[in-house]
């Protein structure tokens, strides 16, 4: 039985003063709910060189327990727990309070979880550069009392050049009559930069007459620039509002990227979300104009979707985006005639999910040879290696992605940092010709290169030899 009259003390994750903790090795571990509540009350732990004296520190977390947050409705005065993260754009944050580590919740859950925010909402409420995974949300509410331009998520409020994979959230948001909110999303309000792939909501988005929304989404409210990706999940919540505009839709309020192989089964029983997407934004840069709707679905008798979107801007490719009958949207072949993954990704049983296609990774039942992260393997390689003077370092992207390539030595030093720029699907390379950053030819000897695509990593050794 939970104390509620009563609040759970910030405690530091159970192998805080272990040599080493905090690293992809030897990740913080959350076992309950006073570890939940020191990493969103420590801001320092977020990564943040504003806390950190100018560093960006990534560290990693992992959770180990399922948590009952059922306390969190008392917490900061009724307005729970707060978010990890705050955008750089808060007049009273600086720059930089956004979370930057990785947060694997290994598929436990997180129950109950209380917020009514005042600028932005969700579990996490802004994120860079970071890696959040495998978190099973259950029964979150989110009450948004308080009119703002800012974002409003359960999962995650405002996602900048992240990966999101194999999350999941149930519960409520809900948003009262006002003069007009920013973006609202049913796992993620706001992301840019984003790949979000195996993701769920059932959440229920519920609210009264507000003059404006920027956008709204059962999944994520806004979902812009071209690198993003949103492939392989579902909405199936509940969406019920008075507010018109023709940023509202049943999977994404607003979106201009990559979507793939989703489908939605919402009920909304006002008709004023009635498109799949809300709208199309291609920026008119010509260059920019390659957003892909592909292979998407809903259910036409239960959703009142009646068309893919409200505006019908020029795309790379816009196809085989169907209305379906429930029957027909029950169906394996459905799907499978577009090249939809019935073996690793997806499942349909008539006892899962009311008969709906099921995400493997989320039921316990993916397959043994199936592993999530490898749509991020990069296939990276050096050559020559041994080398002298210059090295060629080779990555392949299955993403247009945000790469970063570094060097370091033996002792863990970093030497130089050859690149930090964006690049299309595809592989590339790029040349280290044994200099640090400060234009000085190295020592022969051990170094490694550390290349991070959305915030994952792979390193390799090299050796020089002179």
């Amino acid at each position: 039985m939970i104390n509620l009259s009563a609040e759970t003390i910030a405690e530091p994750p159970v192998n805080f003063h272990e040599t080493g903790a905090g690293t992809e090795e030897n990740p913080f571990q959350i076992a309950n709910l006073a570890n939940l509540r020191w990493l969103s009350e420590n801001r320092a732990y977020w990564g943040s060189p504003r806390y950190n004296n100018g560093n960006l520190i990534r560290y990693y977390y992992i959770q180990t327990a399922d948590i009952d947050a059922t306390e969190t409705i008392h917490w900061n005065d009724g307005k729970g727990i707060s978010p990890i993260g705050l955008p750089h754009i808060l007049p009273t944050e600086g720059h930089y309070t956004e979370f930057f580590g990785h947060y694997d919740g290994k598929n436990f859950k997180i129950i109950n979880l209380y917020q009514k925010p005042i600028a932005i909402a969700g579990l996490f409420g802004a994120i860079w550069r970071a890696v959040i995974k495998n978190i099973n949300l259950q029964n979150i509410t989110v009450h948004i009392d308080h009119n703002s331009i800012f974002t409003y998520g359960t999962l995650i409020g405002d996602v900048n050049d992240s990966t999101i994979t194999n999350c999941s959230v149930s519960g409520s948001m809900y948003f009262r009559t006002g003069n007009g909110y920013g973006t609202i999303g049913g796992l993620i309000g706001d992301a840019g930069k984003a790949i979000i792939e195996l993701c769920s909501s059932s959440v229920r988005i519920i609210g009264g007459e507000a003059s404006s929304i920027m956008s709204l989404g059962g999944l994520v409210g806004s979902l812009h620039q071209t690198e993003s990706v949103l492939k392989n999940s579902y909405f199936n919540g509940y969406i019920d509002i008075t507010t018109t505009g023709s940023n509202q839709g049943a999977l994404v309020g607003f979106g201009s990227s990559k979507i793939e192989n989703c489908y939605v089964t919402s009920i909304n029983s006002f008709n004023n979300v009635d498109k799949l997407i809300g709208r199309f934004f291609v920026p008119y840069h010509p260059l920019h104009i390659d957003c892909i709707i592909e292979n998407n679905f809903w259910d036409a008798e239960k959703t009142g979707i009646t068309a893919l979107s409200n505006t019908d801007y020029e795309c790379e490719s816009i196809k085989n985006n169907y209305g379906k009958s429930t029957a027909e949207m029950k169906q394996e072949d459905t799907y499978t005639e577009y090249d939809w993954d019935f073996e690793n990704v997806w499942g349909i049983r008539a006892d899962i999910n009311d008969g709906y296609p099921y995400l493997l990774s989320q039921s316990g039942e993916i397959s043994s040879n199936y592993d999530i992260t490898n749509i991020y393997d990069m296939n990276i390689s050096a050559y020559p290696n041994p080398f002298n003077p210059d090295i060629t370092i080779s990555f392949t992207l299955k993403y247009d992605s945000f790469v970063t390539i570094e060097i370091y030595n033996i002792r863990g030093q970093l030497i130089n940092t050859i690149i930090r720029s964006q690049f299309p699907s595809g592989t590339h390379q790029v040349v280290w010709n044994g200099v640090s950053q400060y234009g000085q030819k190295v020592s022969s000897g051990v170094y490694f290169y550390r290349v991070e695509n959305n915030g994952f990593t792979q390193t390799k050794k090299i050796l020089l030899l002179k």
